[in-house]
């Protein structure tokens, strides 16, 4: 697991594992669109034990039949037992589909 266990109880979260505090950069990527609809403006952002990483919070546009992708990147230290999630939050109520997402947490010990 390299350090990492995946977690579903109460939401999907990436859980750090290992035993040495490691300052991580963290990139997440994910291809989305719309069936139908006007475009709406969706909000995703990466947050450590429930707290927003500063500046981790983009915005994309999506709309209907058009798929786009975007990343969203953030920096902080990850010690036992920290997690890791990414919110996301639309302007209004659609359906978004999601071709492909993938997440990446590359670091080193302090």
């Amino acid at each position: 697991n390299n350090g990492f266990t995946i977690e579903t109880s109460p939401n999907a979260r990436l859980k750090y594992t290992g035993s040495e505090t490691v300052e991580t950069q963290i990139i997440f990527t994910v291809s989305t669109s719309q069936s139908s609809g006007p475009s709406h403006d969706v909000e995703f952002a990466l947050f450590k034990n429930g707290v927003e990483l500063g500046g981790s919070r983009t915005i994309r546009t999506i709309s209907s039949s058009t798929w786009g992708s975007i990343s969203v990147f953030g920096f902080t230290a990850l010690s036992t037992n920290d997690y890791l999630e990414v919110k996301v939050k639309g302007d209004a109520y659609f359906t978004m589909n999601v071709a492909s997402a993938f997440i990446s947490v590359m670091g080193s010990a302090q």
